[in-house]
């Protein structure tokens, strides 16, 4: 059954606040009003804090390896989750254990508690009904340990190997972008000027990389090419400059190469 957290007035008019298990919000209602306790806000505690996480592979493997670690030397299950709660340090762990723990000396099995917290895997939860029906609850949980374990290797090598062509396109991106927006129209005017035909000058995606790349200069919209710059307008003349200087002097040195060779009987 869920877990739900409350808050209500008792029959002397004092505040109360706690959690309770109910199959929904009017069987919550009606076990406190039993209780004589007038419920006014409550809010179902899917999982641990009201989330719905579920807990990861990892997480999993080290609590069935340290509870069958625990149950083959000898201690009981529900000393072993105490133990557990007493030498854990996150709050999440202390509080999941702490529930398993009081549920378990209420008398609940711990498949059924481990069903009402909502946070952990469905398979999990029939592998540990089987263990206490057929009472070999250590090794349930030694090859439910093994078994997250594999299963967190595996996740970790997928991650590893997506992070590569995650990458590339990244770069791929970047690189196609600065061409478009930085390069080309940078270099596309010293051409127009100069009265020499550019093939890509004419093709729309360049010149609409270039009127947007015209609108970024003016308005000084930073471009994010792998990082954030602001390209002002006194750079851009710069570089225009330069490029041109070096357009003009190869120009130069390509007439004086022609006269002396025509020169040349």
């Amino acid at each position: 059954m869920p877990l739900y957290q409350y808050e209500g007035w008792d029959m002397a008019s004092r505040p109360v606040k706690g959690k309770q298990s109910a199959a929904s919000e009017q069987a919550l209602y009606e076990v406190l009003k039993a209780e004589g306790i007038f419920l006014t806000r409550c809010m179902r505690l899917d999982g641990i804090g009201g989330t719905q996480r579920m807990l990861k592979p990892i997480e999993l493997s080290e609590f069935c390896r340290q509870t069958a670690v625990m149950m083959g030397s000898g201690i009981t299950l529900s000393r072993a989750l105490g133990i557990l709660r007493t030498g854990t340090e996150g709050k999440r762990s202390r509080f999941i254990y702490g529930y398993l723990q009081k549920r378990m000396k209420q008398g609940c099995p711990m498949s059924s508690a481990m069903e009402e917290m909502g946070i952990f895997p469905e398979m999990m939860i029939n592998m540990v009904q089987a263990g206490e029906s057929s009472g070999k609850m250590e090794q349930t949980m030694t090859e439910l340990a093994n078994h997250y374990q594999k299963e967190h290797q595996i996740r970790t090598r997928i991650q590893t190997a997506v992070q590569y062509p995650k990458i590339l396109c990244l770069a791929a991106v970047a690189s196609v972008l600065t061409i478009f927006l930085v390069v080309i129209p940078t270099v596309e005017p010293l051409f127009e000027g100069m009265e020499l035909p550019l093939v890509y000058c004419h093709c729309p995606s360049v010149s609409a990389c270039s009127n947007l790349a015209d609108n970024a200069f003016q308005r000084k919209i930073p471009l994010s090419v792998g990082r954030s710059k602001t390209f002002s307008s006194r750079r851009r003349k710069a570089v225009k400059n330069h490029l041109y200087s070096k357009v003009l002097q190869k120009s130069k040195q390509s007439v004086c190469q022609r006269t002396s060779n025509a020169s040349v009987p």
